[in-house]
């Protein structure tokens, strides 16, 4: 399962969740038939969310600075990028 399949699973058991048996609804029918009211197909939703963390925040890059020593400057925001741009090009 690519990155973005599992991303738009995850939007889909957001919003499906079999309340009465507790059952997570994740798998159990196509992504490309599975909408939100008709209206929100998860691939297209799962895309958008890729697409908004391609940009990290200012918390985010100090993070990875802080994490890898190695890591300098803009070095912890390129290293994110490319991770992101990679499961996007997966799921392609």
């Amino acid at each position: 399962m690519t990155k973005l399949e599992e991303i738009a699973r995850a939007i889909h058991d957001a919003f499906y969740r079999d309340e009465d048996s507790g059952v997570w609804m994740s798998g159990k029918c196509p992504l490309e038939s599975v909408t939100i009211d008709g209206d929100v197909d998860m691939l297209n939703a799962a895309q958008a969310v890729l697409d908004a963390l391609k940009t990290p925040t200012p918390a985010m890059i100090e993070a990875g600075q802080a994490a890898c020593e190695w890591v300098k400057d803009e070095g912890a925001a390129t290293v994110y990028r490319a991770m992101i741009d990679a499961a996007d090009d997966e799921g392609r």
